[in-house]
């Protein structure tokens, strides 16, 4: 599993990591396999094609390579999208992982993702149509030589050969340039990611402004750079396959030319030969797929490893130990060795008592100890709610009311309800939205302050600290709250300002 030193891109033996390599055998088994049918379908076909009207025996043998073929054709298909879905699943999740246990911010985290899905689509295509693509069109290159070989002779076997040969070469003439217009087309579709990210951020200056035509034409540019980039790409792309649609045209007629002084060739041999090209131009439009799906892997790989590194920079916003934190006993929470206050007992310190105790709580760092435990070695999810701090620096997630408050998996709905109560909200009468979603809907501050509260609160946490100037104003609600610590065991500390 991808982790915050490790990375989460990886090379191609993880590629065949877990189950991916009994699927990666399976589908070169299948392809093996398909290559014999192909085969098997072209002396078919010769054979129907020279049949005598009275026989049902060469159509019957046409008829079940066929269904192999095609049964083949589909498992292969299969194997190699479930290789390349669960490949591309493992580094989404590690990317993720990086970035959510980082400090990239909300809207950075949203970023990320935008431009995790064009690359992360590379990666699944290069699996699709290179891995698998390269096995796949290299059998089938090699069924339709063996047919031509073993129908046509040496003439057909060199006539199927023409169309590959001119592939590759134009594969190795136009990678460089190739892999320069890729490149581009990437960096175009970025630049137009990003000035529409712009123009969204900033719609509500336009709509007071009035200046739409401002924040249009920095898309409509960079759209238009798009446009012209993509149509150069496609260009030199479409060189490459056309070289494998005039294998079949272009081996006919080199096939006839070789072939003119001599006698007339069969109706089956004909037959077979241009089964066999087709095959072959089959094959190389595979292989050039395999090309292009390589050449965008590359590009997908290094800004993959951009945004990893950037999550690998970011500050370490939460322990990264392994040790879990029981809900009971109550342990006693201290700070370079001052016990901020007793289990069951309510306290309060100024912000400047200990510089930056929020952010040290949060991340869980040096001479941070619950009970016998040292913050630094405590298991993240363990530590956030042992140690639930009520602040602005920890944003409420968007969900409805049980998905925002809740920090573990299930919540009764009875202490939820308490909790509410607790905090000062009406459990039946909330007035907020059926979705909350704290980067859009305008609610109060004080209201999102005790929703925070309401998150610590069912945690059952073993100290509770609350940095909330608008509930510090609620002397109802801290007369609550001291009753909740002595009957609940948890440590409450309320943090004023300096």
């Amino acid at each position: 599993m991808p982790n915050r030193k490790q990375g989460a891109v990886s090379n191609f033996p993880s590629y065949l990591g877990g189950g991916r390599l009994a699927a990666f055998l399976l589908l070169i088994l299948l392809a093996v396999l398909e290559t014999g049918a192909q085969i098997l379908t072209g002396k078919a076909l010769t054979g129907v094609i020279g049949l005598a009207a009275q026989s049902i025996w060469p159509i019957a043998s046409f008829i079940a390579a066929v269904t192999a073929l095609a049964c083949l054709y589909w498992g292969r298909g299969v194997a190699a999208e479930w290789i390349g879905q669960n490949y591309v699943n493992d580094v989404r999740s590690g990317l993720a992982r990086q970035a959510v246990r980082s400090a990239l911010g909300r809207g950075r985290l949203g970023t990320i993702s935008t431009r995790m899905s064009a690359d992360l689509a590379a990666l699944k295509n290069w699996s699709d149509a290179g891995i698998c693509g390269v096995v796949s069109g290299a059998l089938t290159l090699t069924a339709g030589l063996i047919s031509a070989l073993t129908i046509a002779g040496l003439d057909g076997l060199l006539s199927c050969l023409a169309g590959p040969t001119v592939s590759m070469l134009l594969v190795l003439i136009l990678w460089i340039p190739l892999s320069a217009r890729f490149r581009l087309r990437r960096a175009a579709r970025g630049l137009l990611s990003a000035r529409t990210g712009d123009a969204v951020y900033a719609v509500r200056t336009a709509a007071v402004y009035s200046a739409f035509e401002l924040f249009v034409r920095p898309i409509r540019l960079a759209g238009g750079r798009l446009a012209d980039i993509s149509v150069k790409t496609v260009s030199l792309v479409q060189v490459l396959r056309a070289s494998g649609t005039v294998t079949v045209p272009a081996g006919v007629l080199l096939f006839i030319l070789m072939r003119s002084e001599s006698a007339l060739v069969p109706a089956s041999v004909w037959g077979g030969l241009i089964y066999a090209l087709s095959l072959c131009g089959a094959g190389v439009s595979l292989l050039i797929l395999a090309v292009e799906a390589l050449i965008e892997r590359q590009i997908a790989v290094e800004k993959l490893r951009e945004l990893d590194a950037q999550a690998l920079e970011a500050p370490q916003i939460a322990p990264e130990g392994t040790e879990k934190i029981s809900r009971r006993p109550i342990q006693t929470l201290s700070v370079d060795g001052r016990i901020l206050a007793p289990p069951g007992e309510v306290a309060e310190m100024a912000r400047s008592d200990i510089p930056g105790l929020t952010t040290r709580l949060m991340k869980g760092g040096e001479g941070i100890i619950l009970g016998d435990l040292q913050a630094v070695f405590a298991n993240p999810r363990d530590w956030g709610r042992r140690v639930a701090i009520v602040s602005e620096v920890v944003p409420l997630p968007r969900g409805s009311l049980r998905e925002v408050v809740r920090t573990r998996g299930r919540v009764p709905k009875r202490q939820v309800d308490d909790a509410l109560l607790l905090a000062g909200i009406d459990p039946g009468t909330t007035g907020l939205p059926s979705v909350i979603d704290p980067q859009r809907h305008l609610i109060d501050p004080c209201t999102m302050a005790r929703l925070r509260l309401v998150r610590g609160l069912v945690a059952n946490p073993h100290a509770l600290i609350i940095d909330e100037p608008w509930l510090a104003q609620d002397a109802a609600l801290k007369s609550r709250l001291t009753d909740w610590a002595i009957g609940s065991g948890c440590a409450v500390v309320w943090l004023r300002p300096s």
